[in-house]
This record gives structure tokens, C-alpha cells and sequence, in this order.
């Protein structure tokens, strides 16, 4: 998503104007976001070495920053604010996703979901809701 934000719809066309509209905007670079992003690590899983910035001050950091992850590459994501869920009548973040799968190298919609957490940032104690009754 970060190279559809940096090199933009001259490069990749109308598929590009979608991304743009309806997806967080994603950079490798902060000064093409803003002063309000999210940072996260290139192969991050779980929230692990995220960071919020607000307004050029780090709002929060993911309770696990392993050398391993906050030595990478980051992408930097506007910063949203993230809806919340009641669950048994406790409140979470929830974070909704959705993932594809590589078969015979043809990209194929798998699933969506959400994930929830205590916190602002997803953990390894963040659990994931399936969408339905």
C-alpha cells in the first residue's frame, strides 16, 4: 500500500485512485504522511515495534519492541482513530482486517475479520472476533 501512496495513480492507474480513497494512506516516508502516523515494521506481526505519533509527539508504543522489529524498515500509516467493541462488557480496540491467500500465483480473497485488544495497539493478547452471530 506504501508504494501505491509514494508513486500514486500516474504509475499504477485507476486501481490506484481506490486505494487512495478508501485505505489509510500508507508511506516508507513520514513527511508524505503528516505529522500523525502510525509506525509499524515492514514484517511486523501483532503490533510488535508500533508506535502512534500525534501531532509530533509519540502518543503510545506497542508493549513489544523486540530488537528484531524495531531494527527494520518501517511503513508509516495515517493515523486513525480505531473504533471500539464491547465484548462481555469489556471495552476493546478493534481492528478490522482482511487477508488474501497466493494460490498458484492468483491472489484469493480468504477472509475478513477483526482483531480486538485492552490496548490501542493489537499484542499476543489480542484475539480475533470472526464477523456474524
Amino acid at each position: 500500500m506504501s508504494l501505491i501512496t509514494d508513486l500514486g495513480a500516474d504509475f499504477f492507474g485507476e486501481d490506484a485512485l481506490t486505494v487512495l480513497k478508501y485505505f489509510p494512506r500508507t508511506s516508507t516516508i513520514t513527511a508524505d504522511i503528516g505529522n500523525s502516523y502510525f509506525a509499524k515494521p515492514v514484517l511486523g506481526r501483532q503490533g510488535e515495534g508500533g508506535y502512534a505519533v500525534y501531532k509530533d509527539d509519540v502518543l503510545v508504543k506497542s508493549s513489544g519492541n523486540a530488537e528484531w522489529y524495531v531494527k527494520q524498515q518501517y511503513v508509516y500509516q495515517e493515523l486513525l482513530d480505531l473504533p471500539t467493541i464491547d465484548v462481555e462488557k469489556v471495552e476493546y480496540t478493534a481492528l478490522w482486517g482482511s487477508w488474501l491467500f497466493n494460490i498458484n500465483e492468483e491472489f484469493v480473497p480468504a477472509g475478513v475479520g477483526i482483531r480486538v485488544s485492552s490496548g490501542p495497539i493489537t499484542d499476543d493478547y489480542s484475539y480475533y472476533l470472526p464477523i456474524g452471530k
